[in-house]
């Protein structure tokens, strides 16, 4: 018997850092840890064994470029992108019939290639398709499906789902789903109360999980959009002084890059 109960407890602990490091949904982990033998079991059979049968499917995506000062480009959490950035810049190996087809991950995974791709139509099909059973609460598929939903100009669907995830997960990624609310918020022609909403993140002192310059940049956009090109422009300004006040990283610099491109086509 406490042979028994090691190798449970080994298996879970295995499972575990498998959906860590292979960047499964993280809801999985209470799955496993709450029901250590059955949870395994439905683990291995929804993630690993599909996988293992259709061998490690790579989808790659194009390298979201600025082509205007309304930068339509979906935003994805920091980490994803990099990792959707370094791959082969074509769009190949989907499988046949994703909404049938491949794990939830997987479906996330084609999900993202597809808002890379701005083929919203389709990610909107994909994080729908995801978001079932188990998952239907899953804070990741529903902003997903909420920036699909913007993509393609649902506002309103976006801005029921974000709804839903401030009222059911208000601690999930809150300034990432302020800066999508505000864009929501000025394609419905409320630019005051967007604009209202990025100052108030604006004015906290931390760097809001990254996202800062992310949030003027959106600030200075709508601000733009209104007509208030010297507003906009001294703010763009102040986000390329970023570049020379503080180290910046990888994320910081994609927003830096922007500012002067939006400069540049406003001036």
């Amino acid at each position: 018997m406490p042979f028994l109960a090691l190798a449970v407890l080994a298996l879970v602990l295995v499972l575990s850092v498998h959906v860590c490091q292979t960047g499964r949904s993280k809801m999985w982990l209470p799955v496993i840890w709450m029901l250590p033998v059955l949870g395994s079991v439905i683990y291995v059979l929804v993630e690993m064994l599909p996988q293992l049968w259709r061998g490690n499917e790579i989808v790659s995506t194009a390298d979201p470029r600025f082509e205007q000062i309304l930068d339509e480009e979906i935003d994805r959490k920091p980490a994803e992108r990099r990792r959707l950035q370094q791959q082969p810049k074509r769009f190949a190996d989907v499988p046949k019939d994703p909404l049938r087809e491949g794990s939830v991950h997987e479906k996330l995974k084609n999900a993202e290639a597809c808002l890379a791709s701005h083929r919203y139509d389709e990610a909107v099909d994909l994080f729908t398709a995801a978001r079932q059973g188990f998952f239907a609460d899953s804070p990741d598929i529903i902003l997903g499906l909420a920036r699909a939903h913007f993509g393609r100009g649902d506002l309103g669907a976006a801005r029921g789902l974000l709804d839903e995830l401030t009222t059911g997960r208000p601690a999930y990624q809150p300034h990432a789903v302020a800066i999508l609310r505000a864009r929501v918020l000025a394609r419905q022609g409320e630019a005051v109360a967007a604009l209202s909403l990025l100052d108030a993140i604006l004015a906290q002192n931390d760097n809001l999980e990254g996202r800062r310059l992310e949030a003027q940049y959106r600030h200075a956009e709508i601000l733009w959009q209104q007509g208030e090109t010297d507003r906009a422009a001294s703010e763009l300004t102040e986000i390329l002084r970023h570049e020379k006040l503080f180290r910046i990283d990888d994320d910081d610099r994609r927003w830096i890059r922007l500012a002067g491109q939006a400069l540049k086509a406003i001036s």
